[in-house]
């Protein structure tokens, strides 16, 4: 609105000096207009907000009130239902001592030990009905949910919080349908989280789903891990190797470098002489990124994992750098899913 006036106290003096038309200084004080009217609609809202604000402030501060109310008056109900228990124990007391008399006492001796059990029903409620101001769960872990405020009325079977335990956590991970046959409760994993780099979890399957979902045509299978010092949290995207088989001390190339032809496996293998052979070869397990050699290679074989064309036998290659062929240990399927 500043700015607005001064532009049209600007173009009002020039206008008046010859250098502005009457259009420029009805354009300026229009825009005044505007730049008044959105001050005046913003303070309107900034007092609908304010009354807002202290109208939660005050139910807020009724909903406080209100549980003090109940918390003090249940400590004055236990105060006074344990000085009537003391009482009615010194009137038996007092009743028993004067046995002499029983005959003229047994009447009032029951009717105090009525008293007394009355008094000591009495004193339970009340603690009964402090106990209800104060929540405790029967497990520990984290509140990941509280769907009600201090002071506010629970009704029976309302969820107030909700309480996790985090020290074992499961994954729920999608399979294909070719891949489920593999797994079995308590096949061993490995999980990888993206938001806890350099981290593996380690666990077992704990539940397979027998129905696949219609859509995906996967099974749902259900990881259980161990979470030391609680730092996975419920929700996060978790990356899942089921620990198929294990085979030590393999030879394995990429799968960049396989050429599949129907039923045959081949690899460009390149010499010494960068004259590039197609070599068939026997596969075996996988890892996803990697999968082994059974024969036709050898450790040292430089192959081709990519190409500008197709690699055809007696082609002269020019090497880039080269990935020589690796041993390790392969896991057959990966799957990604989410902690719960």
């Amino acid at each position: 609105l500043a700015n607005s006036k001064a532009s049209y106290n600007r173009t009002d003096s020039l206008f008046k000096q010859g250098y502005e038309t009457a259009q420029d200084v009805d354009n300026a004080r229009t825009q005044v207009a505007v730049s008044q009217s959105a001050v005046d609609t913003a303070q309107s809202g900034l007092t609908v907000a304010e009354a807002g604000k202290n109208s939660a402030e005050a139910e807020e501060s009724s909903a406080v009130n209100n549980l003090n109310i109940t918390v003090n008056k249940g400590q004055s109900d236990i105060a006074a239902a344990a000085a009537a228990v003391a009482q009615a124990r010194a009137s038996l007391e007092l009743a028993q001592a004067n046995q002499s008399q029983k005959p003229a006492y047994q009447a009032n001796l029951n009717a105090i030990k009525s008293a007394v059990t009355a008094a000591s029903d009495q004193l339970n409620s009340a603690i009964t009905q402090l106990g209800y101001t104060t929540i405790r769960s029967p497990i520990d872990g984290w509140v990941t949910a509280r769907n009600a405020d201090p002071g506010s009325t629970a009704t029976v079977g309302e969820i107030l919080l909700t309480v996790q335990q985090l020290s074992k956590l499961y994954i729920s991970v999608p399979v294909p349908e070719e891949e489920i046959a593999q797994i079995h409760l308590g096949t061993s994993v490995v999980a990888n989280l993206d938001a806890l780099p350099g981290k593996t979890f380690r666990g077992k399957v704990t539940y397979i789903n027998p129905s696949a979902n219609l859509l995906s045509r996967q099974f749902t299978v259900r990881v259980s891990i161990d979470n030391p010092g609680d730092v996975v949290m419920p929700g996060m995207f978790a990356h899942v190797t089921f620990m198929l088989q294990r085979e030590p001390n393999v030879l394995t190339i990429p799968r960049e470098a396989l050429i599949k032809k129907g039923s045959r496996s081949e690899v460009a293998v390149v010499d010494a002489k960068s004259i590039c052979h197609l070599e068939n070869v026997t596969t075996g397990a996988t890892d996803g990124s990697k999968i082994q050699i059974k024969s036709g290679l050898s450790a040292g074989d430089n192959v081709v994992i990519q190409s500008a064309r197709p690699v055809k036998d007696g082609m002269i290659v020019k090497i880039a750098p080269s990935i020589p062929l690796s041993q390790g240990s392969t896991s057959p399927v990966q799957s990604n899913g989410a902690l719960g």
